[in-house]
């Protein structure tokens, strides 16, 4: 015996005698589904039969449309469709990083002594080819100078020599 309330019905019992509630697919109102994501034809009762992709082995529902088109949806989309309540809750993504610096355009100069390397009024020292920042270690950067010797050179230093004019400005 079927009994419709609202956006539901339920018909047949289970092994432990309880209804099995049939919910309208919101997406899909011609159709119904389970909470266990079973579907079948609101209008003719009929269950609709998963079918399998041949190439990703995907299952899903081949459902119609009010307007004609075919479309083939997983269970899983369906039943939370349906059944909102049912719907896990969203697990943040990895672990939480602190949003990107970008330094504003056009405030690279090319370090003298050292080609490879752009320098920033912001502090920020890049590859000049690469774009990459260079790490910073307790106000000093390592840099390898046009006669290839790695040297740890001092933030402040390079704002003394590329950036003299903000230096002066901030002492003030």
């Amino acid at each position: 015996m079927t009994e419709v309330m609202g956006e539901a019905s339920t018909d047949r019992r289970d092994s432990e005698g309880a209804a099995t509630v049939w919910r309208v697919i919101p997406e899909f109102p011609k159709y119904e589904i389970t909470d266990d994501g079973d579907v079948r034809n609101r209008e003719t009762k009929k269950r609709i039969n998963e079918s399998q992709n041949g190439r990703t082995g995907a299952w899903s529902y081949c459902l119609r449309r009010e307007d004609g088109t075919t479309t083939h949806r997983a269970y899983e989309g369906l039943i939370y469709n349906a059944w909102p309540e049912l719907k896990p809750a969203e697990e943040p993504k990895g672990p939480i990083r602190k949003p990107r610096r970008y330094a504003s355009r056009g405030g690279w100069k090319d370090i003298p002594g050292y080609s490879r390397y752009q320098f920033h009024a912001e502090g920020i020292v890049r590859y000049k080819v690469g774009k990459r920042f260079r790490p910073l270690h307790d106000g000093y950067v390592i840099l390898f100078s046009d006669d290839r010797k790695k040297q740890k050179v001092s933030i402040t230093w390079l704002m003394e020599q590329i950036f003299p004019e903000l230096v002066i400005k901030e002492a003030a």
